[in-house]
């Protein structure tokens, strides 16, 4: 069984020769993932979110509704 995030050593070896965390975290935000940090300073990146980011799967960004400018008009030229 996996774990729900990356490990330490995972971490480590990933981002060498990075050591502080806080350069850790922007080279994984560079990349596109998801990161929170922990107590620590360390970065806190989910393995699904990883994953997802290497295999070129991130989902694209929902788009904001359009308004409909034809029910628009409909209401306001209501009695």
């Amino acid at each position: 069984m996996t774990a729900a995030h990356l490990t330490d050593a995972e971490i480590a070896e990933q981002t060498f020769p990075l050591t502080q965390g806080a350069a850790r975290i922007r080279y994984y935000k560079a990349l596109g993932c998801k990161v929170k940090a922990r107590p620590n300073g360390q970065p806190l990146v989910a393995r699904a979110d990883f994953d997802a980011v290497m295999l070129g799967q991130r989902l694209a960004k929902p788009r904001a509704p359009t308004p409909d400018y034809a029910a628009l008009a409909a209401f306001q030229a209501r009695p």
